[in-house]
């Protein structure tokens, strides 16, 4: 009986709520009869777990950002502590117009990552950003592998909790067979970096004037020359231009051409950008290579030949790494480079 009622009371919620049935959908939240439907009830209703907010100071105190938001829409950065009406106002109008299971589902998550980054520190290494909304995003991936009809919000809070340490702790998660492109999405999705990374960073804008990235823009002046290689405002600068990369499959690819870049540039430091680097164009130029060098896939979309790329691996002869290295020396060696003066050799 209650099992019946709640499945009526889900059919009109979801047709939206109307103030004569506020009273049914408050006796549906404490009955707990579904889910899923008491996830959308507490969404509706604008409920908010009490202990959010400390949560959040404890990510904080971690060294960690957290965001809030759903992917594709605008994200919240908190990067100090707020108070449960900062949080509600952030759930209620920039989470749940796009998605009204987030709203609760976020703060969840919120709850589940504070107590794992205190308990497991070492897993978050590498992590100076927690997108919520990505990570999210990330377990409905896994759990769509798993089980196509499976919904995210349908689960106990014990499912989403396992399913959580599987997501962000892989190496500890009975593994199954992913393809680069999951790899990818996944390390994507977690905002997680290689160990270095933004020292890397540091050192290619020492060679060029500015690099672009998804319509933001890191300048050579003044970063470089206000702040020191290895200070983590140059390392949230970086996370700040990379936060509106469209996709995290697309993010990590970000992080692997920024890195062949370094060596690159390492490996011939007689040579700079004489231009600022536009990572997108330079990720275009090497799918366009890897399809026209693949002739099978000559008649695919761009947004086919994307996914094609991204799901090969990086480090083989044929590999992403190859790729995004021979369009990156092309670019240097075809009008984009000066030969810094430092390393020219004199006549005598």
């Amino acid at each position: 009986m209650v099992l019946r009622h709640c499945t009526e009371m889900l059919e009109i919620l979801e047709s939206g709520l109307d103030s004569s049935c506020r009273n049914d959908v408050s006796c549906c939240h404490s009955l707990f009869c579904v889910r899923k439907c008491v996830r959308l009830a507490a969404s509706l209703l604008q409920k908010l777990v009490d202990s959010l907010a400390p949560a959040i100071s404890t990510m904080l105190v971690c060294g960690k950002q957290v965001t809030l938001g759903v992917p594709g829409f605008e994200e919240h950065v908190i990067s100090a502590p707020i108070g449960p009406f900062e949080i509600k106002d952030i759930m209620y109008k920039k989470v749940q117009p796009h998605s009204v299971y987030e709203a609760v589902l976020q703060q969840e998550l919120v709850i589940f990552l504070s107590s794992y980054i205190s308990s497991y520190p070492q897993i978050f290494q590498g992590m100076l950003r927690i997108r919520i909304g990505w990570i999210l995003q990330a377990m409905k991936n896994e759990l769509h592998e798993r089980n196509k009809l499976a919904e995210l919000e349908s689960l106990s809070p014990n499912d989403i909790k396992t399913l959580l340490h599987e997501v962000v702790n892989p190496a500890e998660a009975e593994q199954r067979e992913r393809s680069w492109l999951q790899k990818r999405q996944l390390s994507g999705a977690l905002n997680k970096v290689p160990p270095g990374f933004y020292d890397k960073v540091y050192a290619v804008l020492e060679k060029t004037k500015r690099i672009k990235v998804a319509g933001n823009t890191l300048e050579q002046h003044p970063l470089i020359y206000d702040m020191a290689r290895g200070d983590m405002t140059f390392a949230l600068k970086v996370e700040e231009t990379l936060k509106d990369v469209s996709s995290p499959e697309y993010r990590q690819i970000v992080v692997e051409v920024l890195t062949v870049i370094f060596v690159v540039l390492e490996r011939n430091s007689e040579l700079e950008f004489h231009q600022g680097v536009d990572l997108n164009e330079l990720i275009s130029s090497a799918v366009e290579l890897f399809l026209s060098e693949n002739l099978e896939f000559r008649h695919v979309s761009k947004a086919e030949g994307l996914k094609i790329f991204f799901n090969i691996p990086p480090f083989n002869r044929c590999g992403t790494t190859s790729y995004l290295a021979r369009v990156i020396s092309n670019k240097l060696l075809v009008g984009g480079v000066r030969v810094d003066p430092a390393t020219e050799c004199s006549v005598q």
